[in-house]
């Protein structure tokens, strides 16, 4: 099956979401999978890339404390990634995930998610130890 995975930052091993979505990929491929990714980076790492995007200075500050990028969906790129899987799986509830469900809706594509995003990632940052 050819599954494309929608992250906002996928191989930026420094968060316990890209490692996870990285197992989860591999998992998949030694099951006879082909997985694609739908993410922020260079496009000679991702398979469809996208660039960050800016929430303004302080959600950009609490983000960036955590070594994050929230990615910008970009719509061509979105339905090229689409065009060529069978299933879609998101891992966090953010705008790409957000743009790339529209869309495949439209195109009657399957989906699946998983929710990797802690309360506690935002709480500690804005000082609410």
């Amino acid at each position: 099956m050819k599954i494309l995975l929608v992250m906002d930052q996928f191989y930026n091993a420094n968060n316990g979401t890209a490692i996870s979505a990285q197992r989860f990929a591999e998992g998949l491929m030694k099951n006879g999978n082909e997985i694609r990714t739908l993410s922020i980076g260079k496009s000679t790492d991702i398979n469809y890339s996208v660039h960050p995007k800016s929430y303004g200075f302080i959600a950009d500050k609490i983000i960036n404390a955590q070594d994050m990028k929230l990615a910008k969906p970009d719509y061509n790129v979105i339905k090229e990634a689409l065009s060529w899987c069978e299933l879609v799986h998101f891992y966090m509830p953010f705008s790409l995930s957000r743009g790339t469900m529209k869309i495949a809706k439209e195109m009657n594509k399957p989906m699946t998610a998983a929710f990797h995003v802690q309360p506690e990632n935002i709480s500690y940052n804005i000082g609410l130890r």
